[in-house]
This record gives structure tokens, sequence and C-alpha cells, in this order.
């Protein structure tokens, strides 16, 4: 499974579509069902198979949570912990109000307006770096523009479908807050999708297209620059240890080259410390075949 999030959200909707079809009184094909049934079943075994629980206790224990122990929380309790997982997704939660904001008003196309998003731009921004709460009023403005402008146009009932979705997606996450962004496929989907139908429907100017085209391109050459920079370091790590090896030294100590300017490196622990028994460091020390690895400070 790519991501855990996908799993959930399939089985929700597994039920929904099942609970409709009842509702609707239509007889789904017999091949439909036995998928389903193996699908669910299939993920219960995985969710529940102890290999999954060994996991949970032995490197997450002080952040994960099983769906009864959530279940069992207090309301302050909870309202913490729901406030923990939706906060992992403020920078997305932006981008989305962004980017709706600037295709409703990219849709007049005069300079009021775009002065207009501007400024909103700007004050959404400075709640966001400001306000502890930020990322609950960007939230609750998503959804009320959703909810009116679908009453409008059907249109806006998609994107209000997927945004459901989208906040699924984060609830998903509530037994595990820090679930690494490699982890999380579902949510970016989604809101690539809300991303790909508003600017198809509202953005059909040629320099707007093209300017969206190079800045897309200017990004990517950035991100592939900082990952070639990055295994260039490596190279030489490696290259270092190796030399370090052939003097005899088995103690190793190397740069810090587990850091990048592109903001997204990596979303899970590096090497960081000169304390060589800090995890990840022995696992270097054990994939390297040293006794011990650690950083310079």
């Amino acid at each position: 499974m790519a991501s855990e999030q996908i799993g959930i959200l399939s089985i929700i909707s597994i039920v929904l579509l099942n609970t409709i079809s009842f509702y609707k009184k239509y007889k789904p094909p017999l091949f439909l069902n036995i998928a389903f049934i193996f699908f669910i079943g299939g993920w219960l075994c995985l969710y529940f198979s102890p290999g999954h629980a060994n996991r949970a206790n032995l490197y997450f224990s002080d952040f994960y949570m099983s769906i009864a122990q959530v279940l069992h929380l207090d309301l302050l309790s909870f309202s913490k912990r729901l406030y923990l997982t939706i906060s992992n997704f403020q920078n997305k939660i932006i981008v989305l109000i962004d980017f709706l904001l600037l295709c409703l008003i990219f849709k007049k196309q005069n300079i009021k307006n775009i002065f207009i998003f501007i400024i909103m731009a700007i004050l959404i921004l400075a709640l966001y770096n400001n306000l502890k709460f930020a990322w609950f009023i960007n939230l609750f403005i998503l959804a009320v523009i959703f909810l009116i402008l679908s009453l409008k146009d059907s249109f806006y009932r998609i994107l209000l479908a997927l945004f459901c979705l989208f906040i699924l997606c984060m609830l998903s996450t509530i037994q595990f807050p820090g679930l690494p962004h490699r982890a999380r496929l579902g949510d970016s989907l989604i809101l690539i999708s809300i991303i790909l139908l508003l600017y198809n429907r509202f953005i059909q100017n040629k320099y707007m297209q093209l300017l969206t085209i190079s800045f897309c391109g200017i990004y990517a050459l950035y991100v592939s620059f900082t990952y070639l920079e990055y295994r260039i370091k490596w190279n030489n790590m490696v290259s270092s240890i190796i030399e370090q090896k052939s003097r005899g030294v088995e103690y190793i100590e190397v740069e810090n080259i587990f850091h990048s300017r592109y903001k997204n490196f990596g979303d899970w622990v590096n090497p960081s410390s000169s304390d060589s028994s800090i995890w990840p460091n022995p696992n270097y020390a054990r994939y390297f075949e040293v006794k011990t690895f650690s950083v310079k400070k």
C-alpha cells in the first residue's frame, strides 16, 4: 500500500457506496462484493497483525495510539490530539485557500481584484505566522467558500466532495500525527486534483499558462539540483569512510552533510549528533561495518 490513508479512505468509500446502493435498491455485481470483502479483510489482517503492533510499540510508542486508545481519550486530550493532527497539514491548507482565491479573483481579470487577492494572501500568511489557530480559521474559510459555491454551481460540488475527502485524509492520521510525507500520498493526490480542476476551469490565459509551466520547470530544476548536490556529498562521505577504514580507523566521524536548502529534503531522522549512541548513528555504523558512526559538530 503506497499510503496508509488510501487504505482507510478506500474502506470508508466502500461502506458509503454500499450504503447508497442499498438505499437506491441497486444490487452490485457479486464479484465486486467479494472484492470488497477481501480488501477489507486483508486490511484488517494487516492492521491487527503482530508485526504492526510490535513496530508501533518499538519505534512510535510516544506518538502512536491504537483506535481503542483514541476513542478512550477525554474531551480535552482528544481536542489536543485533533489539533496536533490537523496542524501537520497547515501548509497544504494555506496552498489550497490561496490558490482557490487566486482562481476566483483571476476569473474577473481586473487590477482591482488582483490587488484584493494580494492583500488577502498577505493577511492569510500573517495569520499563519502569528496566530496559533490560523490553520483552523483557514480550514473554516475553505469549508464556507466551498459550501456556498456548491449551492450555485455543480462544479463546486465535486470540489466540496474532494475537500471532504481531504479532511478525512487528515483525520485518518490521528493515530500517528507524525506520519511522514512519503506515507501521505492520499491527501497529496486530492490536493493536486483540486488544484488541477480549478486551474483548468479558470486559468485559460496563455501567459499565465506559460508562467505556470516555467515556474514548475524552474522548481523541478531546483529540487533536482539539491538532490544531485546531496548525492555528490554522499559519495564524498563514503569515500572518506573507506579511506578511514583503510587506515584502520573504526570509530568513524564524518562531516554533517545531512541537510539541504530544499525545505522538503527528507522526512525522517538523519544523523546529526556527535554522540555515536544516538539513533540512527548505530544503524549507519552497522551499514558501513564500523564500530561507531558520528557527525562532526
